[in-house]
């Protein structure tokens, strides 16, 4: 139901958030738009009362490391080709610092990053610098009729030849897809004897990279969860908390 304020054509604001300040970011954008109130007044009433000034990366981890049950860090990577020389190894060398400082040294940092030459551009900074942050190269599937699910495969994208990765995700198809959950558990099902397979003989398969997670998103749907549970994915991304916990519980997960 959020609707951002999006500046209207001719406005000098209305350019790609990479051109922001974060001050310009803030003020555009209704989260920390005081004078937004209906929006503030609708999240209240459906989450409770809460700051919903958009954080800076510092911020957000000082508050995630509170969490005592914080084991792993998920950062979705939204950045443009075209800023991944100028960008792409500066955020890797900022998120490396911040996770270092945990206050617990069992945190995990993991990168899910969907352009091909940000994550190029980062994995050969996290080299450079001995970094041990994981990646995934995210999957996302096009809109219309797909006719080869194992095209869009995570494991098939974590074993590039280009990255060897230890993790994969894969996010669910919108509407957009036809059938697109019948399309996503075909991939998923087929991942799950890749991912097998790789792990039975890494050396050969990932340049002796075991993959260590197969990752689903983002699953809203308790059936959906609990279909994909069942199947074997390491780890689900939800909107709807509780009801994962719910079906992890169910499913002894």
């Amino acid at each position: 139901a959020f609707k951002p304020d999006v500046p209207k054509i001719g406005n000098e604001a209305r350019k790609p958030t990479i051109e922001l300040t974060l001050d310009q970011f803030r003020e555009h954008f209704t989260y920390s738009d005081e004078r937004d109130a209906v929006v503030r007044i609708k999240y209240e009433i459906e989450h409770g009362k809460a700051d919903l000034t958009i954080p800076t990366l510092d911020e957000f981890f000082k508050e995630a490391f509170t969490w005592e049950s914080l084991r792993v860090v998920y950062l979705d990577i939204k950045m443009p080709a075209t800023s991944a020389h100028r960008y792409a190894g500066r955020m890797l060398e900022k998120i490396q610092q911040l996770i270092s400082n945990a206050p617990r040294e069992n945190i995990k940092g993991i990168l899910m990053v969907p352009d091909s030459l940000v994550l190029q551009v980062m994995k050969g900074r996290a080299q450079e610098t001995d970094s041990d942050l994981a990646f995934t190269w995210d999957v996302e599937f096009p809109p219309g009729l797909i006719l080869n699910p194992t095209k869009f495969s995570a494991i098939g994208h974590a074993t590039s030849s280009l990255f060897h990765n230890s993790v994969a995700s894969v996010g669910r198809p919108t509407v957009l897809t036809l059938f697109p959950w019948r399309t996503y558990r075909r991939t998923i099902e087929r991942d799950i004897e890749q991912w097998n397979k790789v792990n039975s003989d890494p050396a050969r398969f990932n340049a002796g990279v075991k993959i260590d997670s197969l990752v689903a998103w983002t699953i809203n749907e308790s059936d959906e969860m609990k279909c994909l549970a069942q199947m074997g994915v390491s780890g689900i991304i939800t909107d709807k908390i509780k009801d994962l916990v719910n079906v992890a519980k169910s499913v002894g997960r």
